[in-house]
């Protein structure tokens, strides 16, 4: 079931086929299925685990540092459009403290809605050593809230 708190309240998905999307085996043909309307208003939080990723990711702003988007595993193309390095200027990142990794604000949102609609994360959670999740929390749920 979608869980709509992350989703804008206007925005419809009344013709979105949940049955048919979980039937898809490759998350390229998923993600097919799922109109823009459904993710682009999503609100990433400054800390936030990524459902395929071991470790929290922490909001860097815009970065001008010609980082390139690490995309969402397993899926083939970067939401906002970038296909390599030094396309990114302005863009707001997600980095990993642990790993070499950077994702865009477009494959966070997507990847927030995948969790909601998956209804589950690829990895469990981990808190990098250095950076701790946000105080007094378990988990943040798909929709940013603290459990």
């Amino acid at each position: 079931m979608l869980n709509t708190d992350s989703i804008d309240s206007e925005t419809n998905t009344d013709s979105f086929d949940s049955e048919t999307f979980k039937s898809l085996s490759n998350i390229n043909a998923q993600l097919e299925m799922i109109p823009e309307t459904m993710w682009i208003n999503i609100v990433v939080p400054d800390t936030q685990k990524f459902r395929s990723h071991d470790y929290f990711l922490i909001a860097k702003g815009a970065e001008n540092s010609g980082w390139d988007c690490d995309k969402i595993k397993g899926v083939d193309k970067c939401f906002s459009g970038l296909t390599g390095f030094y396309q990114s200027d302005g863009m707001k990142v997600w980095m990993s403290e642990i790993e070499n990794y950077t994702i865009c604000e477009k494959c966070m949102k997507v990847d927030i809605l995948l969790q909601d609609l998956l209804g589950k994360e690829d990895k469990p959670s981990k808190a990098a050593p250095d950076h701790k999740a946000p105080a007094n929390s378990d988990f943040i749920t798909p929709a940013g809230h603290i459990k």
